[in-house]
């Protein structure tokens, strides 16, 4: 369960790298393992051929719209409930390249919910990163999947997001989605919160020219306690992850982003939004140019 996904809806508003082995967890550089099929052609052959027919025949997206998401590149942190599932959605949608981060291994308690992952990848200890760039290559041998076994940081942050034109979030702590916003802002790349609170999901795209992720929640607001052991419901996470790869997909494909938090309780039948707005005052992009987005 993420920290920060209940509390909005009150409010209204170790360094470390790890390479895969056998043995015990070494301490590395980045790791980077990327991999195009050989089915792989190239532009839209696979979308001609039938592949992406059906997506293709809705008029949102239509043969031009299936050109710019091969053509894009999708940096996912955090290969976990929502990540993975996120990616699978991003490789089968056609997306040309996506780049998973995650140091972790796969444990057999979470899966439940991480659906690429399975028992043989838990027994094995595998790192989420090869473990799902395996299933994700078996499942479109078109895109271009890279790998790597590293935890986000500041000092590495930037350099592994740069060349993505869109960010998915598949974090789970607050500081790690605070370390997110400030290299997203940094580099000038949108990115797209997901996270899951018991049988709820909340989804919001920040940046753009839109607010930040620290617009609508300061660093260490005292509402925002994390909690690793609280209860969550298998379907969250996967409503989480089809909402954000909708939302990557209108903004690949040329959308502007929605200024907007959607919260969908899936138990409760629910679902409700709630409008952001840029703070000017706002630590982290209130100096950047541009008028505020409400």
């Amino acid at each position: 369960s993420n920290p920060c996904e209940g509390s909005l809806l009150r409010q209204q508003g170790s360094s470390q790298v790890r390479a895969e082995t056998a043995g015990p967890l070494l301490f590395a550089s980045p790791l980077r393992f990327s991999t195009r099929g050989a089915g792989y052609h190239g532009g839209v052959t696979e979308f001609q051929s039938g592949r992406y027919a059906r997506q293709a025949a809705l008029p949102q997206l239509g043969a031009e719209g299936q050109l710019h998401l091969s053509e894009a590149t999708v940096v996912i942190v955090g290969c976990g409930a929502i990540g993975a599932t996120a990616a699978a959605l991003c490789v089968r949608g056609g997306v040309g390249r996506v780049r998973l981060i995650d140091p972790d291994r796969v444990h057999v308690d979470t899966l439940h919910r991480q659906l690429l992952f399975t028992e043989k990848d838990a027994l094995r200890a595998r790192t989420k990163v090869m473990a799902a760039r395996s299933r994700l290559g078996a499942a479109n041998s078109t895109v271009a999947v890279e790998a790597v076994v590293a935890r986000l940081v500041e000092d590495n942050a930037e350099g592994l997001l740069r060349g993505a034109d869109l960010v998915l979030d598949g974090l789970d702590t607050m500081g790690a989605r605070e370390l997110l916003n400030r290299a997203c802002v940094g580099i000038g790349v949108p990115w797209v919160y997901a996270g899951v609170d018991g049988t709820a999901c909340t989804i919001a795209v920040f940046g753009g020219g839109g607010p930040c992720f620290s617009c609508l929640w300061p660093a260490n607001d005292s509402e925002l306690a994390e909690n690793d052991t609280a209860g969550v419901l298998n379907t969250a996470p996967a409503a989480a992850a089809a909402f954000q790869v909708s939302e990557a997909i209108r903004l690949l494909c040329g959308s502007e982003p929605r200024p907007v938090l959607h919260h969908h309780d899936l138990w409760g039948g629910t679902s409700r939004t709630v409008e952001i707005s840029r703070d000017p005052e706002c630590p982290v992009c209130g100096a950047r140019g541009g008028s505020s987005t409400s």
